[in-house]
């Protein structure tokens, strides 16, 4: 299983194809996967840290966060954005749902950025 740096260098790298692969207004459904992708490996590396965990579903993962929520280590904002951010992004690769603009730039500027901006204070500095 991967490590918690395994997971913040897969989550930059992921964050770096988001940053440079489209403009503001590219690809819609294509952001709101990838924002998804970055989340993912934030919250992948937060369980590593705080309870050795692995996900290796999506149903285990949530299943995990809710347990860190009950123990007030995981702010439920924080589940909420990437639950949000799960949604889009299933919606967008298998119920053929069209993702606007709007929906892209709410995933890109507000939902992964309030993962990210946790995680960050969550996970020491030096680990980034």
């Amino acid at each position: 299983m991967p490590s918690m740096s395994q997971h913040l260098a897969q989550a930059a790298e992921n964050h770096a194809f988001l940053s440079s692969a489209f403009t503001p207004t590219d690809a819609p459904r294509w952001r709101v996967i990838v924002c998804f992708y970055v989340a993912v490996h934030y919250m992948d590396a937060f369980l590593d840290r705080v309870a050795s965990c692995h996900p290796d579903k999506h149903t285990v993962r949530f299943g995990a966060l809710q347990r860190q929520m009950r123990a007030r280590r995981l702010e439920p904002g924080i589940l909420i954005a990437y639950r949000q951010l799960y949604d889009m992004s299933v919606s967008a690769r298998y119920e053929c749902v069209p993702i606007d603009q709007q929906m892209a730039h709410r995933a890109q500027q507000h939902l992964l950025p309030t993962i990210e901006t946790w995680v960050h204070r969550e996970i020491p500095s030096d680990r980034f």
